[in-house]
């Protein structure tokens, strides 16, 4: 290996060391101007509500809610289920 191939590399190594620096320093020292904000649409807008807008709402709200149905089976006497069996009792 001859001896001014390892300088050029230690030079190129230094060259592209001190470059990087300087892109560093100038963009920390001179940052970037950002445009000014562009006027948006106003982000509210007056609507009607609707009973089907309120939803689970209306239980948050505080508002009395309807009494629970009266049960209509137990386990001793099951009311048949939509497709898959009361739990057996352990």
């Amino acid at each position: 290996m001859k001896p001014s191939s390892s300088v050029a590399r230690v030079a190129t190594g230094t060259m592209l060391a001190m470059a990087t620096s300087f892109v560093v320093v100038c963009a920390t020292a001179f940052p970037s101007r950002a445009a000014p904000p562009v006027a948006s649409k106003p982000d509210a807008q007056a609507v009607e509500v609707t009973p089907e807008m309120i939803g689970a709402g209306i239980v948050s709200s505080g508002a009395a809610l309807p009494a629970i149905p009266p049960v209509t089976g137990s386990r001793e006497k099951p009311v048949s289920s939509w497709g898959k069996p009361l739990p057996t009792q352990s």
